[in-house]
């Protein structure tokens, strides 16, 4: 028997929680929060993953849904590992915050970082909870097909942009230039508008999965953390 959409989230809430203070304690062993971004895109699958197992049967458009959410996460935790690995350091502006907390950092990051990303995540998770766990007796097909193009869109922009910008990084010549050619001579952030677009496209396949208005909480608070915070913390860094 499927279990009720309330003990779904309560689930993914829990779980999701309890990873990203297992992701804190290891910061702590390694001196690095730069390890949060190891599990962010990890994190999506998980609660997918459980929403999957848990809710009610799920037909293909969910599947096509998940493999969605999969491959997106797939790509991001390869691009954030190698660039991690790379830098062979920590994040400029976790250090940022690191030298802002002083000696109690270790145990304020707990709250101030890795649960309050917790929190972030399974608030942007919305539309894989409403589209898996939620799912209607007959989804509107023309609306998911528009979703998963919206989807493609915005995922394509955002690999184009990460392997623009890793190439950039990473050629000597262009040590200490600003990136101002491909995508982002048209863009100063096509990254990140790329995955607002792609989360966009997730919430309007969910929504036409589901019919419900609750489809696009996560794309409206990825859109605000990012406009609001992350795009201010990227350029002053």
């Amino acid at each position: 028997m499927p279990a009720s959409l309330g003990l779904i989230l309560l689930t993914t809430f829990l779980s999701t929680a309890l990873m990203f203070t297992l992701m804190w304690r290891i910061h702590v062993d390694v001196g690095d929060a730069s390890v949060i971004d190891y599990y962010w895109g990890l994190g999506f699958v998980i609660i997918a993953a459980l929403a999957f197992w848990m809710g009610p049967p799920a037909g293909p458009l969910q599947a096509a849904f998940l493999f969605a959410v999969i491959v997106w996460a797939a790509r991001l935790t390869h691009y954030v590992v190698r660039r991690h690995r790379r830098a062979r350091a920590e994040d400029g502006r976790y250090r940022r915050f690191r030298a802002q907390g002083g000696p109690a950092f270790w145990w304020k990051s707990l709250f101030s970082i890795f649960l309050l990303q917790a929190v972030l995540q399974w608030l942007i998770a919305t539309p894989i909870l409403v589209a898996i766990g939620l799912a209607a007796a007959v989804p509107n097909t023309a609306v998911v097909a528009l979703g998963f193009a919206a989807f493609a869109v915005g995922f394509v922009i955002e690999a184009i942009a990460d392997a623009q910008l890793a190439a950039h990084r990473n050629d000597p010549a262009r040590a200490g230039t600003v990136l101002d050619t491909g995508l982002w001579a048209w863009s100063r952030h096509p990254n990140y508008f790329g995955e607002v677009v792609l989360w966009w496209g997730l919430a309007i396949v969910a929504y036409g999965l589901s019919g419900s208005l609750w489809s696009f909480l996560g794309p409206a608070v990825l859109t605000l953390v990012i406009t609001a915070v992350s795009l201010k913390l990227t350029e002053d860094h």
